[in-house]
């Protein structure tokens, strides 16, 4: 239960990458760091590596308002491409991937026994919500 029982944050905006970011798959986490500073400084802007929370909250909101998985488990659809994000959270020294949406569920593991092709790393960034 180690990521389990966290404290909500002050209340905020939270928007996320639909899908991965391009040529983040299959890298080592610190180049997909560099990735989001890349981007961060070519746009002026403050994209960051998602936490747990965050992106299994924006995932399950997102579903819900519109209907469309995140960070789906393969498919017909998708070509059979499964897409997890790297989060900042580790476990046995790995960092946490999430992603693999599906009707049953979403997966979130530190194994990666199964290919790195498909862990890219999405980007997230955080707005104050009015009034706090």
């Amino acid at each position: 239960m180690r990521y389990g029982r966290v404290v909500a944050d002050e209340p905020q905006w939270v928007l996320i990458t639909n899908d991965v970011l391009p040529g983040s798959r299959n890298q080592p986490y610190a180049k997909q760091e560099q990735i989001i500073t890349d981007l961060n400084a070519k746009n002026g802007t403050d994209y960051q590596v998602p936490t747990l929370r965050e992106t299994v909250l924006t995932m399950f909101l997102h579903k819900i308002a519109t209907g469309v998985s995140l960070y789906p488990s393969g498919n017909e659809q998708n070509g059979n491409l499964y897409t997890y994000t790297r989060v900042v959270e580790k476990t046995r020294d790995l960092h946490l991937v999430v992603g693999g949406f599906a009707p049953s569920g979403v997966f979130v593991d530190c194994y990666y026994g199964f290919g790195k092709a498909n862990f890219g790393m999405a980007a997230l960034r955080k707005f104050k919500a009015i009034g706090s």
